[in-house]
This record gives structure tokens, sequence and C-alpha cells, in this order.
């Protein structure tokens, strides 16, 4: 009761107090209570190291958004998630007969892998039309990440051959309502642009390789600025 007194509960049982005070009254008073923190730090360094807790409306959230994926009608259609590998992880030295020979060491981890499909899972804002997330999708260069999924795969002998996003509506997500679940497969020409935007990348990188100090810039002080590269139309 002392702890409490002292703590100013108001009658909902809130305390104004900082939790760290609050837990050194609560220790300083009853020495053999069990707290939450205790609760965590036992479980990190048991069979839950590596693990987090998560709340009830997160794991409610998570069951929403499960259900909404299974009940998308081409995903059921198209058996996306019937039969599958998830996050099992490739490595291979990939070459590109564009870059010289050269070899790269890569791996790559798909979210679900079938014989004829990989499927990455994707979450955006949403609350927009579909065009929006191929926006986000160049803009971050998932495109990229499509194509060099694909050209480890390739090296193990796989040719999945197709390459879907199946995308969730953030936006959606947290009026306890039904969440808005988009599939797309990336087209031929979507995937050209992503092995262009690889090869480009890997290029870069085989070039500092070569030259790395050509690639030092913190002792630069004097820059040219060069004209942005898109239309200022």
């Amino acid at each position: 009761s002392d702890v409490v007194e002292r703590a100013g509960f108001d009658a909902t049982g809130v305390s104004s107090m900082p939790s760290e005070r609050l837990e050194e009254m609560v220790r300083e008073s009853l020495p053999s209570a069990r707290l939450w923190s205790d609760v965590l730090s036992d479980f990190s360094r048991g069979d839950g190291r590596g693990k987090q807790f998560v709340t009830a409306d997160e794991w409610d959230e998570m069951r929403r958004v499960r259900d909404a994926v299974m009940a998308h009608p081409v995903i059921q259609e198209e058996g996306i998630f019937a039969k599958g590998v998830g996050e099992s992880s490739f490595f291979a030295d990939v070459s590109f007969p564009s870059l010289f020979g050269e070899t790269f060491a890569m791996k790559c981890r798909p979210d679900w892998l079938q014989h004829d499909r990989v499927t990455d899972l994707k979450t955006w804002k949403g609350g927009k039309s579909l065009d929006a997330f191929y926006k986000q999708a160049d803009a971050l260069h998932y495109d990229l990440s499509a194509a060099h999924y694909l050209a480890v795969l390739d090296a193990h002998g796989r040719d999945p051959g197709t390459f879907t996003w199946v995308v969730v509506d953030k936006s959606t997500m947290s009026d306890g309502g039904h969440v808005v679940i988009h599939v797309a497969t990336l087209s031929d020409a979507f995937l050209a642009r992503g092995r262009e935007k690889l090869e480009t990348a890997l290029e870069r990188i085989s070039l500092w390789r070569a030259a790395p100090e050509m690639y030092e810039r913190q002792n630069q002080i004097e820059h040219a600025a060069e004209a942005p590269h898109w239309d200022w139309r």
C-alpha cells in the first residue's frame, strides 16, 4: 500500500511515475517480487533466446494478415503457398557474361520458393492505387532484388521463371477490419529492368575492386554539382 500511495496511481491504475523509479520502489518494498523485466530477462537467457514477446494486439494483427493472404482468390487458385520452402538460404558464385566473366559471391533467401515461382512478401503504406506501390518498388529497387534472387537460383540449376510480390496494404491493418492484399507478378520488362540495375551495381563493385582509391572521397573538399538525372518538367 505504501508503494501504491507513493507512486500516485490514478483511478484507472496508471502511475505518472517513470517506470524505472516505480520498479526501484517495488524492489525496495518487496525484494521477492517478480516483475515483468525479470520475466523478459529469464526468457532471453532460456529457450526464448533470440525471440521476443508480442502483444495481444500484434498477435491478432498478424493472424488477420495471414487469414487475408490465404483467402486471396489468386493465392488459392494458383496454390502460391500450397507447397514450397520458406526462407531457405542459397549461396553461389554467379557470373555475368556482360561483366567480363567475373564471378560474384552472392546469396539469397526467398520468402517462399516453389519449383515455378518465387514469392516475396511486401508491406506498403497503402491507401492508393497499386501504381503507387510499383513506383515504390522501382525507387527501392525491389526489381533488382528479384533479379538477384533469380540469378542465384539459376546458378543452383533452379529456374522458377515467375517472381511474385504479395503486397499487404498497411492502411487496412489497424482498424480490425478486412486486410487488403494484392498479388503482383513481375512482367518480363520489369525483371529486365531489375537485371539491368543489378549488372550496373555489380559493374561498379568490379570497378571499385580494381581501383578502390578512385572511390575514396573523404578528403575531397570541392565537388562538381551535376544536374539531376530526372527531367525537370
